[in-house]
């Protein structure tokens, strides 16, 4: 393990210790919920120390919990559970509206999703395993604009060699010329044909791609930004969202048999 991963890893569980501490209201009870699970014991002065950033774990005490907190031990750190505290969630018709403005604005709590997303092992819609820190990725695309934040956030916790792009409902021709957009259309449950627009120089030949959205509803914008992400060359190699409203992939996962579709709350 380099340094860079080590220090990553190091801050990692501190920012985690952090928003556990702000669930728990209480440093004993998270120490004593860490200590039942950890070989080496922390203090309380270890714990304070590591949540005021005078000190940061090492060696094994690192690696067991770094483990503990990608384990879904702690029930404040599952998917659902964060996005149902972060999000405003409401049952019309018997189907569940989601709005995650809250938790986009929440970056401790946003963080804390996208650093598990990244490390933890997930599985697929169709049950394949993936660890996408591990698949190779270097560029983020979504679609303008609720996906924008999430998809930056992400890519900034990618490091540095991972660029983020968005999708434009249309183009704009005064600085670029038509033959210099590629382009996707697709009908969303209106009816209404419409399209989505990316310059062709953002996606390179044989970058790996993830694609990320907040809310996905029937899927039909998502289907389009994979294709499009396709035809500029591009290698679309994972679906991460946070919602989905979707009942039925299997027609998506047919079109694209080696693209794992992520869903972190499903409805």
């Amino acid at each position: 393990m380099n340094a860079e991963t080590i220090v990553r890893r190091k801050l990692m569980v501190v920012s985690k210790l952090r928003y556990l501490e702000r669930r728990y209201h209480s440093q004993q009870k998270l120490l004593e919920a860490i200590n039942t699970k950890v070989s080496q014991k922390l203090s309380g002065a270890d714990l304070s120390r590591y949540l005021s950033g005078k000190a940061h774990p090492s060696g094994k005490r690192l690696d067991e919990l770094w483990d503990l907190l990608l384990s879904n031990y702690f029930k404040e750190l599952q998917f659902r559970n964060i996005i149902k505290k972060h999000s405003h969630i409401i049952e019309i018709d018997n189907n569940l509206q989601i709005d995650v403005s809250y938790l986009l604005s929440d970056a401790r709590a946003l963080y804390t999703i996208i650093d598990f997303a990244l490390y933890r092992k997930l599985y697929s819609v169709d049950g394949r395993e993936v660890i996408l820190a591990e698949c190779g990725i270097n560029k983020i695309a979504t679609l303008e604009v609720d996906g924008i934040a999430f998809a930056a956030a992400i890519a900034a916790s990618m490091g540095q060699n991972v660029d983020m792009v968005y999708c434009r409902k249309s183009p704009t021709f005064d600085f670029l010329e038509r033959s210099e957009w590629g382009q996707s259309m697709f009908k969303p449950a209106d009816g209404r044909l419409q399209g989505l627009f990316l310059p062709k120089k953002y996606i390179k030949d044989g970058e790996r791609v993830l694609i990320v959205d907040d809310v996905v509803n029937s899927g039909s914008s998502i289907r389009a930004l994979i294709k499009l992400v396709s035809n500029l060359k591009g290698i679309p190699v994972a679906v991460l969202v946070l919602y989905s409203h979707m009942k039925d992939y299997t027609s998506i996962l047919n079109d694209f048999p080696d693209l794992k579709f992520i869903v972190l709350y499903n409805q």
